[in-house]
């Protein structure tokens, strides 16, 4: 997972001097797994000065059956469902659909392997994981539904 607090470092940086690590860099997009928030994946964009991180749907992985089957059930998801499981889920870390996928766009200014450097120094660390991996093993994220307005959540 990302350490949302190490995020903030490279992300100051855009407004820093040209030198900086992320000098260069024209946009960035995609879905991250973040340790402080580790049941939903959340969706980072970023375009010249701004940047936003934005909570979405919970993990597959971080669904019980009854979540998955009832979350399933609303048309086009099973197929959603099935394409994950297929194409990007972890079979044998454990971590199901949650992952880092970001994509970053540069111009001639953006050096790749210190962007790279800058945030892979975001991801936690072995030890940290482990620690976070035994914490949150059986956790599972509540079921949310908004129908008119009225919001429930059970879990």
């Amino acid at each position: 997972g990302l350490q949302a607090k190490r995020l903030s470092v490279p992300l100051g940086a855009l407004r820093g001097p040209p030198e900086s690590a992320l000098s260069g860099l024209m946009r960035a997009k995609g879905t991250c797994w973040l340790s402080s928030a580790p049941l939903h994946e959340h969706s980072w964009s970023f375009a010249g000065l701004t940047a936003t991180l934005k909570q979405g749907n919970p993990w597959w992985a971080a669904c019980s059956e009854q979540h998955i089957f009832l979350r399933a059930a609303y048309p086009g998801m099973q197929g959603i469902y099935d394409q994950v499981r297929a194409e990007a889920w972890d079979q044998e870390g454990g971590c199901g659909d949650r992952r880092q996928e970001l994509v970053f766009i540069g111009g001639p200014g953006m050096v790749e392997e210190v962007l790279r450097a800058e945030i892979d120094a975001c991801l936690l660390t072995e030890a940290e994981m482990e620690v976070f991996t035994e914490a949150n093993h059986d956790v599972v994220a509540p079921f949310e539904l908004s129908i008119g307005g009225v919001s429930m959540r059970m879990g």
